[in-house]
């Protein structure tokens, strides 16, 4: 997501986030983008800030089969990845432990889910027994 400046006597009409909604650009104006752009006349002049379509990142750690830990998600996740590198089985409840079944997510493996913005705030994660830090992540997505 660079920073840019408009060297041109032009106003430019650019796309400058995710949207795609232009937005115009005046003479010696400097924006950010996320897109990263190689027009004449249009001079980067950061690299920064950084584009990182990650949102949050939650290590989850639970005592037992009986521990949950609710997630609560980003408004503007668009897609959750769990990635389970224990030997435990791992269950995903879509806002509620009585929401059943859960998707089992088994050990060593991702599950990644989409289409759920309209429908689910928070997941409710349990498993099979005991998981220690660093074994069980859910990372949510900007895209």
């Amino acid at each position: 997501m660079p920073t840019y400046k408009n060297t041109t006597q032009e106003t430019l009409n650019l796309i400058l986030t995710s949207s795609n909604d232009y937005t115009k650009i005046k003479p010696f104006d400097v924006v950010e983008s996320e897109i990263i752009y190689d027009i004449d006349g249009l001079i980067k002049t950061d690299d920064a800030p950084y584009f990182n379509p990650i949102l949050k990142q939650t290590v989850v750690t639970l005592s037992d089969d009986t521990d949950s830990e609710i997630i609560t998600l980003d408004s503007d996740s668009t897609i959750i990845e769990v990635n389970n590198t224990s030997t435990e089985l791992i269950y995903v409840y879509f806002q509620d432990v009585t929401n059943t079944p859960p998707t089992v997510v088994t050990g060593g493996s991702i599950r990644v889910f989409e289409h759920f913005k309209r429908h689910c705030d928070k997941l409710v994660i349990k498993s099979s027994g005991a998981v220690v830090t660093n074994k069980v992540f859910v990372t949510q997505f900007l895209e």
